[in-house]
């Protein structure tokens, strides 16, 4: 996809964040797009990179073009070799397991269901862009989840990408797989069945087309013109057909959820003054909730109030105050699951400690 100015610093990049160099001058100097699409790409192509940032800077000259990059480290950066150790004796099992089944849509489920049984997903995850968090740790986002799903898939040597884009107006990650001669979608973390105490799996999201996945992911950026997904033998039907597992498809309705209409939150302040009260009843400590929202764009505005911080602004000061604490840390992960008939079920898990 890059042009070939663009490969070489797609290379020069690679090679110094292999080697953990700070920065580097451009062998082309590139306009500032350019440079940002070729940044993009290796973060997309190589989750093995776990220990590099997904921040940059630059030099640019008088004319506007870059002529050099400082590279950013995390923390794993300190000691690497033994970072690369903890991860590769996180992430070989899974391998050695995979690398016993027969064909590469086994492998593909195995690792899919790996994923869904050991991985949890906390919104204040550690390092939580990185495979490194769901493999080792075993808590991500949506990042880490396909980040994970498609290093486990190229050690396997099946081809696997990593796609940005957006759920409605949530930015939001996935993968495309090639199985065989074709193409298809995987959505490891909206599988995850948080808050699930029977630990079921969903397949909601397992090989589906690009017109299946057309309602609820859009790609953008780079990952536009990756390769269009429209096979179909690889699918879920077709692999585990439509008894059994197939019921996994449905979404869970109000009554098999616990929940009835009369339960449903309707708007986001009456979220923030239930979830307050709720703190005020429970007191400091960790605490889970389930919540019964009455849209699917309600879902979105609690998602994104609580990643800038509104949302907490709301209602943990409220609480705090009603309390009586004089200072405190908190924390909030969510996850949420579509329901039938458009309602959607929150899983909140809030941490509260005063100080």
């Amino acid at each position: 996809m890059l042009i070939e100015a663009e490969q070489s610093a797609y290379a020069q990049f690679y090679g110094n964040a292999l080697e953990l160099y700070d920065s580097f001058p451009l062998h082309i100097p590139l306009p500032v797009d350019s440079l940002d699409r070729v940044t993009k790409a290796v973060f997309s192509d190589h989750p093995k990179l776990f220990w590099l940032d997904t921040s940059f800077e630059y030099s640019y000259r008088s004319d506007g073009l870059a002529v050099a990059v400082t590279l950013h480290y995390n923390e794993l950066a300190a000691d690497i070799n033994q970072s690369k150790d903890i991860f590769d004796r996180a992430a070989q099992p899974v391998l050695q397991a995979a690398r016993m089944l027969g064909s590469d849509i086994e492998k593909q489920i195995y690792v899919h269901d790996y994923l869904l049984d050991n991985v949890s997903y906390v919104l204040d995850s550690k390092l939580n862009q990185s495979a490194y968090s769901a493999i080792v740790y075993g808590e991500s986002v949506c990042s880490g989840y396909a980040r994970a799903f498609q290093y486990l898939m190229q050690q396997l040597e099946i081809p696997c990408y990593l796609v940005t884009g957006y759920s409605g107006d949530v930015a939001h990650g996935w993968n495309i797989i090639k199985l065989g001669d074709g193409y298809y979608n995987v959505d490891v973390t909206w599988n995850d069945p948080v808050g699930n105490p029977e630990n079921t799996r969903y397949y909601d999201f397992f090989n589906l087309t690009d017109a299946e996945m057309a309602d609820s992911h859009t790609r953008t950026g780079l990952s536009i013109n990756l390769p269009a997904c429209n096979a179909t033998i690889y699918s879920f039907a077709n692999v585990f057909g439509f008894g059994g597992d197939a019921d996994l498809m449905r979404p869970l309705t109000l009554e098999e959820a616990g929940f009835s209409r009369a339960n449903a939150i309707s708007s986001l302040q009456e979220y923030y003054i239930y979830i307050e009260d709720r703190l005020v009843e429970l007191g400091e400590g960790v605490h889970t909730f389930s919540i019964l929202l009455e849209t699917e764009s309600l879902m979105q505005a609690i998602f994104r109030a609580t990643e800038n911080n509104a949302a907490m602004e709301q209602y943990i000061l409220n609480a705090a105050d009603r309390l009586g604490l004089n200072g405190y840390s908190a924390g909030v992960s969510l996850q949420a699951e579509e329901l039938g008939d458009g309602y959607w079920l929150l899983t909140q898990e809030i941490r509260l400690a005063g100080q």
